[in-house]
């Protein structure tokens, strides 16, 4: 299902039904799969943030430098030694980053938008959740400017895991996905990818995504703190006038006095 976030910005979400229960068990954030706006009350690292963004410059070239994904743990729930928490974030970084990879990053562009032109992006989800996400390709992928793109390049990567563990063993765990591409061709931008990709874990198949929430802004709209730095300067200069005009009544009162 679509729903729209803050602002317009679009969304592509599915949450199973079965998943409502561990969702309540979690407090991890997958309640945010169907409104992720807000931050989450967990004592680990902050979700990922939104960095600067800016357009690419005219005329500019894309220069291909690899990026490494950052993965850190987050949130976890229930007793996981500190080896096992590490170990167990690196596998989820792991089926996070196949779905970065075969979604945006190593695909020959220009390519249609098709559900076939992205074929393998969902290696990492279950069947049906690889099912729904493929229909929710123009926000789960780089398909709605795949088309009129010649290069894009992933300028941040970065994996938050929060993991519920039960009787020391992993049995849960939520990616908190923050990508930030930058494009060429005659789409000449940067985007912003935030994702929230729960995971349980299979025997055989490893993490597996069984639901997603996805968001992607472009351009300005990928830089939410700009307007928050803009506002918060405002606010720190007014709160600097009217401390100044609060010294000029006090010295006038004290004038007045004498």
């Amino acid at each position: 299902m679509r729903r729209s976030g803050v602002g317009g910005t679009p969304r592509a979400a599915l949450v199973p039904a079965r998943l409502l229960a561990l969702a309540l068990v979690l407090a991890l954030g997958l309640g945010g799969l169907a409104a992720c706006t807000g931050q989450d009350e967990a004592e680990g690292p902050d979700t990922p943030t939104s960095p600067p963004s800016a357009s690419v410059e005219e005329g500019e070239t894309l220069r291909a430098r690899p990026v490494r994904t950052t993965v850190e743990v987050g949130t976890v729930v229930g007793a996981l030694p500190f080896d096992r928490r590490r170990q167990v974030a690196a596998s989820v970084g792991r089926a996070a980053d196949a779905w970065i990879d075969g979604a945006f990053v190593q695909r020959r562009y220009p390519r249609p938008g098709s559900r076939q032109a992205f074929q393998g992006a969902f290696s990492s989800f279950t069947r049906s959740t690889a099912r729904q996400a493929a229909a929710d390709r123009r926000l789960t992928t780089a398909a709605a400017v795949s088309a009129r793109v010649d290069d894009l390049v992933a300028v941040r990567r970065r994996v938050l895991v929060d993991v519920l563990s039960v009787k020391r063993v992993p049995r849960a765990a939520t990616a908190r996905v923050g990508l930030v591409y930058a494009t060429d061709g005659r789409v000449r931008d940067r985007f912003l990818v935030q994702a929230r990709l729960a995971m349980t874990h299979d025997a055989r198949e490893g993490w597996q995504v069984v639901a997603y929430d996805v968001t992607q802004a472009r351009g300005a709209a990928a830089a939410p703190r700009a307007g928050g730095q803009k506002s918060g300067q405002q606010d720190k200069q007014k709160k600097q006038k009217a401390g100044q005009k609060t010294k000029q009544k006090a010295k006038r009162r004290t004038g007045a006095s004498r």
